[in-house]
């Protein structure tokens, strides 16, 4: 069973669509009615069972509340997704402060509200997946995003081979891009046997 933020339009939709072809009942978090109905409806036509809840990933207390409403109704979360954000395409001294800050609470927050509720349901069971979504990381990463975006991997399901991104721990190299080296994607399509917590 599969959470994903931000699943109602680009990366977050074409992860909910990989997800349900590949079997997994899906929970959609986001703020769209119109995008929310189009998730499910792709979910169901994959013959999958379908939850979607608005929320706003930058409320703790929504995400927590959306957290458990999905384990009631589809049962243990499996896997957790961070796909939600808010850009902007103009230039940094004509972005309105409310807008940094709009951009601020969803794609940094909105990820680190979705982890912590995550691992509030999946570390007692010691099994689960969570991927943090985030396109820049291919090419910098730096102290400040970087532990946020670690995936916190414990023994759990095999993941669908995707075309991002995956990085690994190498504690030896914390100077160089927050202490994660880029995986192969081969080595990106199964989960590792072993757990692995990069909280501590």
């Amino acid at each position: 069973m599969v959470v994903v933020t931000g699943g109602t339009a680009g990366v977050g939709r074409a992860r909910v669509r990989e997800f349900a072809g590949a079997g997994y009942d899906i929970a959609v978090l986001a703020r769209g009615a119109a995008g929310l109905a189009g998730a499910a409806a792709d979910i169901e036509a994959a013959g999958r069972r379908a939850l979607t809840v608005e929320c706003d990933v930058a409320d703790h207390d929504a995400v927590d509340a959306a957290t458990d409403r999905v384990e009631s109704e589809l049962g243990p979360i499996e896997v957790w997704v961070n796909v939600a954000f808010v850009g902007s395409l103009a230039y940094f001294w004509d972005t309105d402060p409310h807008e940094s800050r709009r951009m601020t609470e969803v794609t940094y927050f909105g990820q680190v509200n979705g982890v912590r509720s995550a691992l509030r349901v999946m570390r007692p069971r010691d099994r689960g997946a969570i991927v943090n979504v985030s396109l820049a990381m291919a090419y910098r990463y730096d102290r400040i995003v970087g532990p946020l975006s670690r995936s916190v991997i414990f023994r759990g399901p095999d993941l669908p081979p995707t075309s991002g991104n995956v990085f690994e721990p190498t504690p030896g190299g914390e100077g160089e891009r927050g202490g994660w080296s880029l995986m192969s994607r081969r080595r990106a399509h199964r989960a590792p046997s072993e757990a692995v917590d990069s909280s501590r």
